[in-house]
């Protein structure tokens, strides 16, 4: 059901939720004709809980891009959804959320340019930056997601994958604002977030179509992925200093791979033509 965005005139960081996206694309710039090839979205609580995700390959109607980065072949998208087709499920994340990336800047183009493309009309939106939140809270050598997660001790299964990444850095936000509170910040202003208001605007915009194309199978299953979503998705997020479930077991060695090719692979998140 469409409803009208809106929140106080000061969000609260310790009770909004909060909505993380990812996306892969199959270049840098959309003004380019570059376009979303896979998309996710996870709807989290501050106190880690997720709510709800959404994750599907992208039709791009165009060639995917860097394979090598990203992963995604043509064939892989080949029966995705447009991500015209998907508008709706991501709108409906994003009610009454605050929107976070790991360089807005980047995914935010990309969402405004399918809104777009849609004829749709992306209104400013509430966002906040986790590569210029962790700038500011922790001493990360690199501010590449990578870099932020391994030194907070947070796993990233699979970098360049939309639904790890979206994973990996809802939990980076989680204890990012934590360390903002012990700090006593709590404003969302005062940590990068802009506007601090939603629009007054009926949204969703569309309906959800409740379409989706995974990753296919083995890279759409990791060990873990139980762990974050946990049973109808109540269950907070993990890390390596978490206690994990035994299926867990022998997940670190992929996780310090998925590290080792982190360095290489997300530069201050997308220097790289990620394909995403």
């Amino acid at each position: 059901m469409s409803r009208s965005a809106r929140a106080p005139s000061a969000l609260d960081p310790r009770s909004v939720p909060y909505a993380v996206i990812d996306v892969e694309t199959t270049g840098f710039s959309p003004d380019a004709g570059h376009r979303v090839v896979e998309v996710a979205i996870v709807r989290v609580r501050p106190s880690g809980r997720i709510e709800a995700e959404v994750a599907t390959l992208v039709n791009p109607e165009r060639h995917v891009g860097a394979t090598s980065v990203h992963g995604i072949r043509s064939c892989d998208v080949a029966d995705a959804p447009r991500f015209c087709e998907v508008i709706g499920d991501v709108a409906q994340l994003m009610t009454g959320a605050v929107l976070v990336a790991h360089n807005a800047t980047f995914d935010l183009s990309f969402l405004r340019a399918e809104f777009r493309r849609a004829g749709l009309h992306l209104p400013p939106w509430p966002t906040l930056c986790t590569l210029r939140l962790a700038s500011m809270l922790i001493p990360a050598p690199r501010l590449d997601l990578a870099g932020c997660c391994e030194a907070l001790g947070i796993d990233v299964p699979r970098l360049h994958t939309a639904l790890d990444d979206a994973r990996a850095t809802a939990y980076l936000l989680i204890r990012l604002l934590r360390l903002a509170r012990r700090r006593g910040i709590h404003d969302l202003g005062a940590l990068g977030c802009h506007p601090t208001r939603f629009p007054a605007v009926r949204w969703p915009p569309v309906s959800p179509s409740g379409r989706s194309v995974p990753r296919g199978s083995p890279k759409d299953a990791y060990d873990g992925a139980r762990g974050f979503r946990g049973s109808g998705g109540t269950a907070a997020l993990r890390t390596r200093r978490d206690p994990a479930p035994s299926r867990r077991s022998g997940s670190s060695s992929r996780s310090q791979d998925s590290h080792r090719r982190g360095d290489r692979q997300k530069q201050p998140r997308r220097e790289r033509a990620r394909g995403g």
